[in-house]
C-alpha cells in the first residue's frame, strides 16, 4: 500500500503518493494569527522528527518573525535527544501591517563513514539540497526514502515553511497574481531597447499576499528575431520571490540587436506555482496566463501598453 501526504490548500487537497520504502520523516508547521484577548499577533512554529530519523540525525531549526520588512525576532531550536522543537511568541498588533513567520528545518548526520570526514546520510535526506528549493506554506513533511548515501555536507537544509497574516486574516495558498506596478525604461546600457518592469504579487483566492514560494513560466521555445536567440524563461530554481510574494517580470528584446528597428515577438505566458513533495517529483499549479507582445519600441500585456496597477491576472 502506498502512503500519501496531503498538502491541503483552500478549495481542495493536493495528495502526493510516495513509495513504501520511505522510513523516516521530518514534519514542520507554522502559524501566524490574531490573538483577540490581548490584541496581539501570535506566531508559532513546530518541528517534529520521528525516532527513526533521530537515531541517525540530530536536527535543528531557525526562523524569524517579521512585521512588514522588519525582523521582530529570530529563534532557534532542535536537539540530538528529543524529537520535538516548538517556538511561540506574541507581538503588538498593528492593523496596517503585514506579519510573517518562516522556519528552516535542518538535519545533522550523526555518523561518520569509516574512512575520511564524510557522513552517512542514512535516509538520503540530501535529495532536498538538490534541484528545487522547498518553500511550502503552513506545513510540510520531508521524507527520507533511502538508500544510504555518502555526503560531505554537515547540515542538510530541508527547505523553508512560512505563514502570512495580511489584511486582517491568515493568507491561504497561492491562487493568482496582482499587478503592483508597471514601469517602462529605455535600456541605454544595452541595445537602446524598451524594457517593461512589472511588479507582481502572488495572492490567495481572497487577494491576500500568499508569501514566498517557487514559481516558473511554463516552458516553451520562443525565438527573439532582434538577437536571433531564444527567450529565457524563469524556472522553479531561478525564481526570486520576496517574503510577501512579490517578484518582478522584466520584458525586453535581446542583445546584440541585429534585426529591424521595430523587431519583436509575442506569446502566451503562464506563471505557475512550483510544488515539491516527498516523492522527489514536482507539481505545478497555474497562477496566471497573459498575452505578451514584446517589441523594441512598445511592449504590451493583454493588449495594454500601461498595465493597470492593482489589477489581477488569472489562469
Amino acid at each position: 500500500m502506498k502512503k500519501t501526504l496531503c498538502l491541503i490548500i483552500l478549495a481542495g487537497a493536493y495528495c502526493f503518493a510516495f513509495s513504501p520504502q520511505a522510513k523516516a520523516e521530518v514534519s514542520t508547521i507554522t502559524e501566524v494569527s490574531y490573538y483577540e484577548p490581548t490584541n496581539s499577533i501570535l506566531a508559532w512554529a513546530e518541528v517534529t522528527v520521528d525516532y527513526e530519523t533521530l537515531a541517525y540525525y540530530c536536527f535543528d531549526n531557525w526562523g524569524d518573525v517579521r512585521k512588514d520588512d522588519e525582523s521582530l525576532t529570530m529563534f532557534w531550536g532542535g536537539s540530538c535527544e528529543n524529537n520535538w522543537s516548538y517556538y511561540e511568541g506574541f507581538f503588538p498588533y498593528d492593523a496596517d501591517a503585514d506579519y510573517a513567520i518562516e522556519v528552516h528545518p535542518q538535519l545533522l548526520p550523526r555518523h561518520h563513514l569509516p574512512i575520511g570526514d564524510n557522513y552517512e546520510d542514512y535516509y538520503n535526506y540530501i535529495q532536498w539540497t538538490n534541484g528545487i528549493t522547498v518553500n511550502a506554506p503552513y506545513y510540510f513533511g520531508f521524507s527520507g526514502p533511502g538508500p544510504i548515501v555518502e555526503t560531505n555536507v554537515g547540515g542538510i537544509i530541508l527547505g523553508s515553511v512560512f505563514s502570512i497574516f495580511t489584511q486582517g486574516a491568515t493568507a491561504q495558498a497561492p491562487h493568482h497574481l496582482r499587478v503592483i506596478s508597471d514601469q517602462d525604461v529605455v535600456r541605454t546600457d544595452l541595445c537602446g531597447q524598451l524594457q517593461k518592469l512589472i511588479r507582481f504579487q502572488i495572492v490567495d483566492i481572497n487577494n491576500r499576499a500568499a508569501g514566498r514560494v517557487n514559481i516558473d513560466e511554463k516552458p516553451q521555445t520562443i525565438t527573439d528575431p532582434c538577437s536571433g536567440t531564444s527567450v529565457q524563461m524563469t524556472t522553479c530554481s531561478t525564481s526570486d520571490v520576496g517574503t510577501y510574494g512579490n517578484f518582478t517580470d522584466g520584458l525586453r528584446t535581446g542583445c546584440p540587436h541585429s534585426g529591424p528597428n521595430d523587431c519583436g515577438f509575442s506569446f502566451y505566458n503562464t506563471w505557475r506555482w512550483c510544488i515539491r513533495h516527498p516523492s522527489g517529483a514536482s507539481g505545478r499549479v497555474d497562477l496566471a496566463r497573459m498575452d505578451y507582445y514584446v517589441n523594441r519600441l512598445v511592449i504590451k500585456v493583454d493588449g495594454q501598453a500601461d498595465v493597470t496597477d492593482l489589477s489581477y491576472k488569472y489562469p
